[in-house]
């Protein structure tokens, strides 16, 4: 009975200390997402203050870097459009960790009651999309 409370007690730490690995990975992406998402927000206000004619204007930050990032999932690796995508994407510098960053944010989303999100993008019958992309940007 020693031998079987000690392989469970073994078993329950290494289980919460992956737990944890996996909490620590998660605030670390939600951190640099939300970094990115501030450094983003701020060029953009910059470029339209700067651009449009008009001193009133309503803008997404949220919603454009999101769009932005659904594209940036379908890039090519190490593709002139990904390198390009990928500046607005800022200190999350890969596809995963954009995925992984924006999957904890919509779960935090999906828990808020008075917040409500959606995406979705569009694709003509023309085109196929790869299941993969599917999956990845579905999930």
């Amino acid at each position: 009975t020693k031998m079987v409370l000690a392989t469970l007690v073994t078993s329950l730490v290494a289980t919460l200390a992956s737990c944890q690995q996996e909490d620590v990975r998660a605030t670390y992406h939600q951190d640099g997402l939300a970094s990115s998402l501030a450094d983003f927000t701020q060029s953009i206000y910059v470029h339209l203050a700067t651009t449009l004619e008009t001193e009133n204007f309503v803008f997404s930050p949220l919603g454009i870097h999101s769009a932005l990032s659904i594209l940036y999932m379908a890039t090519k690796q190490d593709s002139r459009t990904q390198n390009e995508l990928g500046v607005a994407m800022g200190k999350i510098t890969s596809q995963k960790l954009v995925n992984s960053a924006y999957k904890g944010l919509l779960r935090s989303y999906a828990r808020q009651n008075s917040f409500l999100y959606g995406n979705h993008i569009w694709v003509s019958n023309k085109f196929d999309v790869e299941p993969s992309y599917k999956t990845m940007i579905t999930r």
